[in-house]
């Protein structure tokens, strides 16, 4: 996820190209090197849709990778279940990016921010949050 974000947002590389090229590569290592790797070579593939997440939803490379996270664990979780239906990849990266977006909307909250700067002007007296 985090490589895909970094060639889409930072170096300006289109998404088919970012996931593509990378996702050959990577994938193919995996082919030529684990024989049984088809699950890792998925991981990556789909967590190539996780980074082309927009700059709006996830703007920044702890949320991108916390995505990235909460994408490989459902992964995990739903490898068995949702094996062989189209577009488990792409929905599971869309689950796993609204799921982190809903958290850093809650967490950049104005009313979390300032319950958080209050405490920390009780823990640290005479010093602005």
């Amino acid at each position: 996820a985090l490589v895909t974000w970094v060639l889409i947002q930072r170096l300006g590389v289109p998404f088919v190209l970012a996931s593509g090229a990378t996702s050959l590569a990577v994938c193919g290592a995996i082919a030529l090197t684990l024989p049984t790797g088809t699950a890792f070579a998925g991981a990556w593939f789909g967590g190539t849709f996780v980074g082309a997440a927009g700059a709006s939803r996830l703007p920044n490379a702890f949320w991108v990778g916390l995505a990235g996270l909460v994408f490989g664990t459902l992964m995990l979780h739903f490898s068995g279940p949702l094996t062989g239906h189209v577009g488990v990849l792409g929905a599971t990266a869309v689950i796993a990016s609204l799921v982190v977006g809903a958290v850093e909307w809650v967490v950049l909250a104005p009313p979390v921010q300032h319950r958080a700067a209050a405490i920390v002007a009780r823990v640290r007296p005479g010093r602005s949050a």
